[in-house]
């Protein structure tokens, strides 16, 4: 699909992504630096009434948002350069750590190919969103979902 604006992003994500939430779903965002995936948490966030600062946790590497579906976790790879340096920042910790989590909350990954998927947690919907320009003089993005 092709968004052209954020209303078409928050459309969107009303249709698919909120339509797919169940306990214990994480969302592994992919597309390139400047895409937008940070504005998409945010537009997520906004629709369960957070409306904190939403920001790349890219040197914190998770951020947690409290909202009405429960902690919004938000985590950033980009500078993350292998296993054991993700390993040793305690990012694994947040498939346990929140009763939130289990209850409802939603896991948000943005570079997500610098993990090993095979390392979450049996029990988790795994949702791939994959968001590209698609065309860059207009600023339109092409967007697809996918559940793994």
């Amino acid at each position: 699909m092709i968004i052209n604006s954020l209303e078409d992003l928050k459309q969107w994500l009303k249709k698919n992504l909120i339509a797919q939430l169940t306990p214990k779903t994480l969302v592994l965002l992919e597309g390139e630096m400047g895409v937008g995936k940070t504005q998409m948490v945010k537009l997520f966030c906004e629709q369960f009434g957070c409306y904190n600062e939403v920001s790349s946790p890219t040197f914190a590497i998770i951020q947690e948002y409290p909202s009405a579906l429960g902690v919004i976790h938000h985590a950033d790879l980009y500078r993350i350069e292998s296993n054991d340096e993700l390993e040793n920042t305690g990012f694994w910790e947040i498939f346990n750590k929140s009763p939130d989590v289990s209850k409802g909350g939603v896991i948000f990954i943005e570079w997500s190919q610098k993990m090993d998927i095979s390392r979450i947690p049996k029990g988790w919907k795994i949702i791939r969103i994959k968001y590209e320009f698609a065309d860059a003089s207009s600023g339109s993005r092409k967007i697809e979902l996918s559940l793994l």
